[in-house]
């Protein structure tokens, strides 16, 4: 499974790309020139600013700027012209994509090791850890996240269930030290922060001084992570006037995009354009009556974990952290692909614990992974897959078929959005509904 896993991915990197990764390449090498870090448009936390500052080192290390970041005149006109979106005038090249999805691909490898442990560890059957490590690391949603589009969000769950694997163990520095790297990739596993809190309550000895030392121990690992990731200060004020404070504040504005997994994926269907019009006139009140909500869910799902009766398992931990980190369905109107990797790993452990799930964990990945190979950069990805040499223009058969492909892509990003969340919320609402079972704690 190693091999073949490997064998994909590494075929894929350096020959696919994504406008992510061509803003990522921007970022990079406009850093590694004196530019700002977030004046080419990265929207992400300081961590992954950092790294990315070493992917333009490494990369211009091998090769120079201009050979890093070819233009693509055809791609450029096309896009004035037909209006097709998703489509960069810029591509981030063959060796800087390999260099960029090198830390991923790693970090596909060390989240299957993971959960091949959690199961070991769980079960003792060595044919159970394999099928988790299969699950995820065969899966062709991860392998396309980050092989193809380059999405690093396979990072910070890669730290999150490393958190989630320390509590229980009673590794409350380190759990607090990988927390802290998983927020400063990104910041959606901050989301789990009260069931991290129900967990230091939960999992150790009693007794108010007990746990005070681990709370102390794991929020100085959060905090100091974050300190650290955050240096020097021109990162943590670039973020804040970037992301956080940008035109007056995060809730001004609603994106109208509204595809993906989330509840709002209906309003990509034909017809419901008012309805649309009508949310985002809305935005200025709804976004944050939906971040009120995420948190009384999230609070909700902590206070339920924290008072089950008798001594924890694992599974309960595993499948209070599913819901949790699924969670971010109700606090934005939109939800990528790539978000579904947060709660994967969670659904994976559970799945092997429970076969009934498997096929509505197939089905899932299978609608994810045509959303993604057709719709979240256009046909991006199917009809145009190869970087071409000096000038860098494609033949005119390509983007004629990418032109023809959009129309397929939208059509299959509507279709897939409403059976995607019902697939995920029919699997949130079975373990939001199972009962507590029986066994000692880890």
């Amino acid at each position: 499974m190693l091999a073949v896993g490997l064998s994909a991915r590494l075929l894929l990197a350096p020959i696919t790309a994504d406008p992510d990764l061509e803003s990522f390449a921007e970022g990079s090498l406009g850093m590694l020139y004196g530019s700002p870090p977030y004046a080419t448009g990265l929207v992400y936390p300081p961590g992954w600013i950092l790294l990315l500052n070493l992917v333009g080192q490494g990369s211009a290390s091998l090769s120079s700027a201009s050979a890093l970041l070819p233009l693509v005149p055809s791609l450029t006109t096309l896009g004035a012209v037909a209006g097709v979106t998703g489509v960069p005038p810029g591509l981030a090249s063959p060796l800087y994509a390999v260099v960029e999805k090198a830390p991923l691909i790693l970090f596909d490898v060390l989240t299957g090791a993971l959960l091949y442990q959690l199961i070991i560890e769980r079960t003792g059957e060595r044919s159970r850890a394999q099928l988790a490590f299969g699950l995820w690391f065969l899966n062709p949603l991860v392998i396309l996240e980050s092989s193809v589009h380059g999405a690093f969000d396979v990072l910070p769950v890669f730290f999150t269930l490393l958190a989630v694997y320390c509590l229980p163990r009673g590794r409350f520095v380190t759990g607090g030290l990988s927390l802290g790297l998983a927020a400063s990739l990104k910041l959606f596993p901050l989301l789990l922060l009260p069931l991290f809190a129900a967990s230091l309550i939960r999992y150790g000895e009693r007794g108010s001084a007990p746990l005070l030392r681990r709370g102390t121990a794991f929020a100085v690992g959060v905090v100091g992570v974050l300190g650290l990731t955050s240096w020097p200060p021109v990162l943590a004020a670039g973020f804040a006037d970037r992301v956080i404070l940008e035109s007056g504040g995060p809730f001004t504005t609603l994106s109208t995009y509204y595809g993906g997994f989330g509840p709002w994926g209906v309003l990509t269907y034909p017809g419901l354009a008012g309805i649309e019009s009508v949310v985002q006139a809305q935005s200025v009140w709804l976004l944050p009556a939906l971040a009120v909500l995420a948190v009384a869910v999230l609070l909700l799902l902590a206070y339920r974990f924290g008072r089950l009766p008798g001594q924890l398992t694992e599974e309960q931990l595993w499948r209070s952290a599913a819901l949790s980190s699924a969670a971010i369905l109700l606090a934005v109107p939109y939800v990528q692909p790539q978000y579904l990797l947060w709660v994967l790993p969670f659904l994976v452990l559970l799945t092997v614990l429970d076969r009934r799930d498997a096929l509505v964990l197939a089905a899932m990945t299978i609608i994810a992974s045509a959303y993604v190979l057709l719709w979240i950069a256009g046909p991006y990805y199917s009809f145009l897959p190869w970087f071409y040499l000096p000038p860098h223009v494609p033949p005119a058969a390509v983007t004629a078929s990418l032109l023809a492909g959009f129309k397929l892509g939208s059509l299959v990003g509507s279709l897939t959005t409403v059976p995607a969340a019902f697939l995920l919320g029919y699997l949130l609402a079975r373990h939001a509904s199972a009962r507590p079972t029986a066994g000692a704690s880890a």
